[in-house]
């Protein structure tokens, strides 16, 4: 989706309290697991899994374990509108997008999380039908797409605005006829409006995106030329340019991005992934997979790429790795009875909560993405960022 850093660099800066995630004995994935907590000798807390007992002691809050890195906002602007975080425009300025309506986003605006200044940067004078998603960041320009769907009509466009704000242009309008339809049948998931376009990514004068089956397609940035697609890379899916990886994230007995190659240099990056039968998915250096085919508490685990710092982790629920370090577990009770949500660092193995059932507005959450720079959730009635850069 919106932004692209890889493993951002790690030197300790401040330190709060760190919830630390320990081993779990093989085995026990099949069994209700529920989580306590220890006391470490340096008074820093750790999530202890236990076999047994009805109920989760969940992990704090993760505004007290990433301090450094948590801004509270209001959870409506100034004007009363509601609005969806999106990235990072710098340091200090965020990307949103406002709404008039429950679902329609109407502006593209820039949040100060300093002095809390709004500032309007892209009208979106489209349809509620299409959903600004996708968003991107690169030399000054921001970049993202919509879908558009109808009987016999169904198209992503791509459009291009100024950092700085200004008119959105539309870049470049994909039909359906651009996908290979093989690609589409032999898939095993099933089609949906959206299901034809992956990542997308900014680069120096281009735009970057792949289709199933036809692999990677770049587009100038400016325009000027039609979408092309890149030689060689046909069944290849985007990570984060220049970084392909094969195969797809589809398909419960596949590894998203096992293989990994880089179309500037060359070097290729496969993973070592034990063998089972479930789901894993990788980043550049780490990997995530669960363990269990039982529909009920399903055990996930960590690892490096080439298989070492093999770490298990209770009641995860197949989400993706965030700059290269950060996933979402999910805390279950017995029967698959989710209780509530947490922020898992998979370098330091610190966790903390981020969604409660019944507090609030409950288990709601983002889905998290490798090139996710921000986390955001409600809490006590504000919006909560976690700028994921900051931890360190």
């Amino acid at each position: 989706m919106d932004p692209q850093p890889e493993e951002t660099p790690v030197d300790a800066r401040r330190r709060g309290r760190r919830l630390l995630l320990t081993s779990v004995v093989a085995g026990v994935a099949a069994i209700a697991l529920a989580v306590s907590l220890q006391v470490m000798r340096d008074g820093r807390a750790r999530v202890v899994p236990y076999v047994g007992g009805p109920h989760a002691a969940l992990p704090p809050p993760a505004t007290e374990i990433w301090p450094e890195a948590i801004h509270q906002l209001p959870w409506l602007l100034p004007n009363g509108k509601r609005y969806h975080p999106i990235l990072f425009l710098d340091q200090d300025r965020m990307l949103i997008k406002t709404q008039s309506k429950a679902d329609a986003a109407d502006l593209l605006a820039s949040y100060d999380l300093r002095d809390g200044d709004v500032k309007d940067l892209v009208r979106l004078a489209v349809p509620l039908e299409l959903a600004a998603t996708d968003f991107a960041i690169g030399s000054g320009t921001m970049v993202w797409r919509t879908r558009h769907h109808g009987p016999g009509n169904y198209s992503t466009d791509i459009w291009t605005a100024p950092v700085a704000g200004g008119a959105a242009t539309l870049r470049a309008s994909l039909p359906l006829d651009v996908i290979s339809t093989d690609a589409l049948h032999a898939s095993s998931s099933a089609f949906y409006p959206g299901s034809e376009f992956s990542g997308l990514s900014v680069s120096g004068e281009n735009i970057y995106w792949t289709t199933p089956g036809t692999g990677l397609w770049r587009l100038p940035l400016t325009g000027g030329a039609p979408a092309a697609q890149v030689p060689g890379t046909a069944g290849y899916t985007l990570f984060s340019y220049p970084w392909v990886g094969l195969p797809s994230e589809q398909g419960r007995s596949q590894t998203g991005f096992r293989d990994l190659r880089n179309m500037e240099t060359g070097e290729t990056r496969t993973a070592v992934i034990p063998a089972d039968k479930r789901s894993w998915t990788c980043s550049l250096t780490r990997c995530l997979g669960q363990m269990s085919s039982s529909y009920k508490v399903d055990d996930a685990a960590g690892q490096a790429r080439n298989g070492s710092a093999y770490r298990l982790l209770p009641s995860m629920e197949g989400e993706g790795i965030a700059q290269d370090r950060f996933t979402v577990l999910t805390v279950y009770r017995p029967q698959h009875h989710a209780v509530a949500v947490s922020l898992v660092d998979l370098k330091t193995g610190a966790a903390g909560l981020v969604g409660r059932l019944g507090v609030d507005d409950g288990l709601a959450h983002q889905r998290i993405f490798h090139d996710t720079e921000l986390y955001h959730y409600k809490q006590d009635g504000k919006m909560i960022i976690i700028d994921l850069r900051a931890i360190r």
